[in-house]
């Protein structure tokens, strides 16, 4: 079985999209699947590219503005690689349209994984443009697709209520195991944030939390990781001087893992997110996580993985009192609880067979999962 997946992006400007494309990826090629990938060219795909290996991966330069993503050298692309399952990763721009246009002429089965750009939050930023790509190209391409991906229940909940009657596979994401040292060092009183640096994260809250807790917060770091536009970081910045704010830039291999390993905790207060990577990454190492309902990981909170938080920046400041002074044993309980649950449900392998039956299924060549759903 042949199959191509095709995004805006292929790099680590897709944020927590790269690193699920990539792991899915290569869990799809241990189950059999040839997989490759093929999306549009960008600043950081030539820094992002090893991290695809061992597979084949085909860029396409962007004519025009970046926002839409033309690279007519795609269509003619997907058309003759000839996969027999079309993958597509994200929605609103320019490989949309290739992939309606590939069903068009092919008939064969496409499967879209919106990623949460879906959600009702995630629908509001921006929305005369995506009100034009819908009646231009996404509503054809969406309603063409033989399945489409939900990561959670909330999204695939988002997906019915936009109006879509495609069937759904609900699939979260995953994290690969790191192995866990016996600890013999007490870890840095650290707050650590990881991950696009963009509104919906809700680091503005986050700082303005960290402000209004005041002397609760001695003692403490908050850590920021990751990438974002530069004048959204400069106003970040801006808000957090004079109080214990470190913000790193991005981290990878080595570097992030020893922030995951250093940090006490792990933050994500964001107001929409599909399935965050970074949560299953940060109970991957035993962290206890703060996180809103928004992050769609209502079984971190029902197994004591994590600590529910708000956007609202004065009840967040009291999650935060309350978060450091816990003892250090009950924050590692949680912590515990998480990394179980990460051995339990969210592991690769369990997760790429899931969707190599997906696959199977839309091609005729196997029985409906049990992750589908038609309702």
């Amino acid at each position: 079985m042949k199959a191509l997946f095709i995004s805006s992006s292929l790099s680590i400007q897709a944020g927590g999209i790269f690193p699920a494309m990539v792991e899915l990826g290569k869990g799809l090629a241990s189950q059999s699947v040839d997989v490759q990938a093929a999306g549009l060219n960008d600043a950081s795909f030539k820094s992002s590219a090893s991290a695809w290996e061992p597979l084949l991966v085909h860029t396409h330069k962007v004519i025009g503005p970046d926002a839409f993503g033309f690279a007519p050298s795609l269509n003619g692309y997907v058309l003759s690689f000839g996969p027999d399952v079309l993958h597509l990763h994200g929605l609103w721009m320019y490989p949309s349209m290739v992939a309606e246009h590939w069903v068009a002429k092919t008939h064969k089965p496409l499967v879209i994984s919106p990623h949460g750009m879906l959600d009702p939050w995630a629908l509001k930023n921006s929305p005369f443009k995506k009100h034009l790509a819908y009646w231009g190209y996404e509503r054809a391409n969406l309603q063409s697709a033989a399945c489409l991906h939900a990561l959670c229940v909330q999204e695939y909940q988002a997906i019915r209520a936009f109006g879509l009657k495609n069937p759904v596979a609900i699939i979260p994401n995953g994290v690969n195991l790191p192995m866990l040292p016996s600890r013999t060092t007490q870890r840095a009183k650290t707050l650590l944030f990881l991950g696009r640096l963009h509104p919906k994260k809700g680091l503005g809250p986050l700082i303005a939390a960290w402000k209004e807790a005041g002397s609760a917060m001695d003692g403490w770091q908050l850590k920021i990781v990751g990438l974002g536009e530069l004048a959204y970081i400069v106003e970040l910045k801006g808000q957090a001087q004079d109080i214990n704010i470190n913000f790193s830039g991005a981290m990878y291999g080595y570097a992030k893992e020893r922030a995951f390993r250093e940090a006490s905790a792990f933050i994500l207060p964001s107001f929409s997110e599909g399935l965050p990577v970074a949560v299953l990454e940060a109970w991957s190492y035993g962290l206890p996580v703060v996180m809103t309902k928004a992050c769609n990981l209502e079984i971190g909170f029902e197994k004591q993985a994590a600590i529910e938080c708000s956007t609202d920046y004065k009840v967040l400041a009291g999650t935060l009192r309350e978060v450091v002074a816990m003892a250090a044993n009950r924050l590692d309980d949680i912590g515990v609880r998480g990394r179980n649950l990460v051995e339990e449900e969210f592991q690769w392998p369990k997760i790429a067979s899931q969707m190599a039956a997906v696959y199977k299924w839309v091609l005729g060549q196997g029985p409906k999962p049990e992750c589908v759903r038609e309702d």
